[in-house]
């Protein structure tokens, strides 16, 4: 297993949270060191020039100038530094981490080796290495500031949603940062559409190198503000900038296809022209071919597309551009669901083994997923012999970066369910939380939220604790079983997995009543894309009791009422013990009225914070809005929303557009003072103005479960 795991917040926060996250300002720090002016050397410009090809989104031209100019000058470790960066960002991932890893065998008190091994872990803008974040602020001390590892923090902290702690670098440091300090502004536009105009015009200042990326930034920022025609115009600048750019023509091609007022013919016709300027320019290039083919593909040119990656497959076979290929067509045997296909399932497992035996694989992410669904495959196929599904699960062991589960989880509970390699299933879980420990670590150092933090290693604990369960369950050992079930229980309440094993364990005993409680606790929960194993076993267990399900729903009504009753009580034991008033605020509603804590004594409180572009936050408005309409004649109960950022008449639009009347309230930075870090976060005040409740993220069950809250509030 990597000692480091990459991280993607988006995907990590809805997937797991279902709640968004806002960027908050840091806690005041000491300011950054002024940069030292760095004493030029002889090949700086040589040097400059691999960077500046890196940054103009021109990977593969900087790695083969980078090489050339090693070729001459081996120990320009600047210039090596930037040539694995390069390499990295061309697609060779796995390759540029053994160059960097050389490096520092090589030269262990070199900084700029330490720096290729940074500026590697953060290529991937999707899972960018928290590991890389972390290592990134020594480097600048070490490197006396020079303006490359400036940029490198920067970018490091970009990539974790520090946009403050970037800004307040950018200001120190303003000539060698004025790209970081534009990706900022965009970044911050993003959320208030009304700052777009200011960063466009710094936008126009760049010049340079600096230039591109500007250009590029403001594309991206114009195309979420709808504005295709003025994003079209920016990236003009950029490609004008940087022709050769593969990254860049994409980005144009897309911004093409999304342009309102033309035709479909003249996108077309546009997007080919593009595609041949691109193809004279890098005709020998197999990312070139390889965009051009997707691009053609999508465009109904099926002929040329085939030619085009018959000659990847040809004349570039162990290129990064072959892999990709090679994995489209192994993810097109898969289903809707991105499962195996039964009837392709012998065709899929030689395809795995010929991908997975390729003498240079380049894309980490790519070995991980051909790794996983190699042990799919081998796991459903009862006939796998045990050595070879455990080989599959090793190799996912070393394969893992961002799915710590599949090892660690999947694996062991496989082999428990086939009662084999029992002492290794147990070894590959223990290790499986120590790794998720690791990884929650990572995280708190990355300056996510600590609430956020610990809610995602708790729900990766649990599933983990669930496999060590599972295993120890197979091995017999059923009071080790029963501890670490409960500690998945402990650490993911109401995991039905676990729960589903408990009661098996139970009716082990023979205690049968206490087999139907933890099936009760489980029995609503939601298992996506599977049946919840606690709804089987209480079939399989009235079935075996009764010789047929006769009188079944009658039961299952029974079991939803202590399935309720027991919710009930988890949910009003989440009230404060004796609740510390709730931070002080007077924030104003949209129409300029003033409401505060001394508005709201003598009442009970509902209080939800979001904002407009958080998805979960609007995905439950129906309910949300249901809710105060049950409530709209209690005088004795107010709701209120307080809104993360934004401008009055910016939000007030918003909610005119879509027909919303719930109260809204500006927090004017109250969500920073108050700690709030996930979203949506529910407050729910006692009469007193204590804070009753906290609850970060979305609300399952909100009418019924918030009812309760409520009512546990009367006295």
């Amino acid at each position: 297993m990597a000692d480091s795991h990459r991280v993607s917040r988006a995907l990590l926060f809805v997937a797991l949270v279902c709640a968004c996250t806002q960027p908050q300002p840091p806690a005041p720090r000491e300011a950054p060191k002024v940069a030292r002016p760095v004493a030029p050397t002889a090949d700086a410009a040589d040097a400059d020039r691999v960077r500046d090809l890196q940054y103009a989104y021109d990977p593969e031209q900087c790695v083969t100038e980078g090489e050339a100019l090693l070729r001459v000058q081996p120990n320009d470790h600047r210039a090596r530094a930037w040539t694995i960066a390069c390499v990295a960002d061309s697609g060779r991932r796995l390759e540029a981490e053994a160059l960097a890893d050389k490096m520092i065998a090589e030269l262990p008190d070199e900084p700029w080796a330490a720096f290729a091994r940074v500026a590697v872990g953060l290529v991937d803008r999707d899972f960018p290495d928290a590991g890389a974040l972390i290592a990134s602020e020594p480097l600048t001390t070490a490197l006396a500031y020079h303006p490359d590892v400036l940029q490198l923090r920067a970018r490091a902290l970009l990539a974790f949603d520090r946009t403050d702690d970037a800004t307040t670098l950018a200001v120190a440091h303003p000539e060698a940062l004025q790209p970081i300090h534009l990706r900022a502004l965009f970044k911050r536009s993003n959320d208030a559409r009304d700052q777009l105009p200011a960063a466009l015009a710094e936008a126009e200042k760049a010049q340079g190198v600096p230039a591109v990326d500007a250009a590029a930034a403001a594309a991206q920022a114009l195309t979420q503000a709808e504005r295709h025609d003025d994003a079209l115009k920016w990236m003009e600048k950029a490609i004008a900038a940087s022709p050769a750019s593969v990254r860049l023509r994409q980005q144009r091609w897309q911004l093409w296809q999304q342009a309102p007022g033309r035709s479909d013919d003249e996108k077309r016709e546009a997007i080919v022209r593009d595609v041949d300027a691109l193809l004279e320019l890098r005709g020998q290039q197999p990312s070139a071919l390889l965009a051009a083919a997707a691009i053609l593909r999508e465009l109904g040119q099926v002929e040329r597309a085939d030619t085009l990656e018959r000659r990847i497959a040809g004349e570039f076979t162990d290129s990064p551009a072959n892999e990709k290929l090679l994995y489209r067509r192994i993810a097109a045997e898969l289903g809707p669901d991105g499962a195996p296909r039964p009837e392709r399932t012998a065709e899929l497992r030689a395809e795995l083994a010929g991908f997975l035996a390729r003498p240079q694989l380049h894309e980490p992410s790519l070995r991980e997923e051909a790794g996983r669904l190699r042990f799919e495959l081998l796991r459903a196929d009862p006939a796998t012999p045990p050595d070879e599904l455990l080989a599959a699960i090793e190799f996912m062991r070393v394969a893992g970066r961002t799915d710590l589960e599949s090892a660690h989880t999947d694996g062991p509970i496989a082999l428990a369910e086939r009662g084999v390699h029992l002492e290794r299933a147990e070894a590959l879980a223990r290790e499986g939380a120590a790794a998720i420990e690791r990884f929650g670590a990572e995280l708190r150092a990355t300056g996510l939220a600590l609430e956020v933090c610990d809610i995602l290693r708790r729900d990766r604990l649990g599933l983990n604790y669930d496999a060590l369960g599972a295993v120890l369950l197979a091995a017999g050992r059923l009071d080790e079983a029963e501890a670490a079930l409960k500690q998945s229980q402990e650490v993911s309440p109401g995991y039905p997995k676990s729960l589903a094993r408990l009661a098996a364990l139970a009716r082990k005993r023979g205690d049968m009543d206490a087999a139907e409680g933890y099936l009760a606790a489980g029995f609503e929960q939601d298992v996506p894309g599977r049946e919840n194993p606690c709804k089987v076993m209480l079939e399989q267990i009235y079935r075996e009791e009764h010789g047929d399900l006769k009188g079944y729903e009658k039961f299952v009504e029974k079991i939803k009422a202590r399935a309720r009753d027991i919710r009930r009580a988890k949910v009003i034991a989440g009230k404060a013990a004796s609740p510390a008033p709730a931070p002080a605020f007077a924030l104003e509603r949209l129409d300029g009225t003033k409401v505060g804590n001394d508005t709201l004594r003598g009442k009970i409180a509902v209080i939800k914070f979001w904002f407009t572009t958080c998805k979960p936050c609007i995905d439950e408005l129906p309910e949300f809005e249901k809710l105060i309409k049950d409530y709209a004649r209690d005088r004795e109960v107010e709701f209120l929303t307080i809104h993360s950022g934004g401008e009055t008449e910016e939000v007030a639009q918003w909610m005119r557009e879509h027909k919303h009347a719930f109260p809204v309230l500006l927090d004017r930075g109250f969500c920073q003072k108050a700690g709030i870090a996930a979203f949506p976060t529910f407050w729910i005040l006692d009469r007193d103005g204590g804070l009753a409740y906290s609850l970060p993220g979305a609300a399952p069950n909100m009418r019924e479960e918030f009812a309760w809250r409520i009512e546990s509030l009367r006295g």
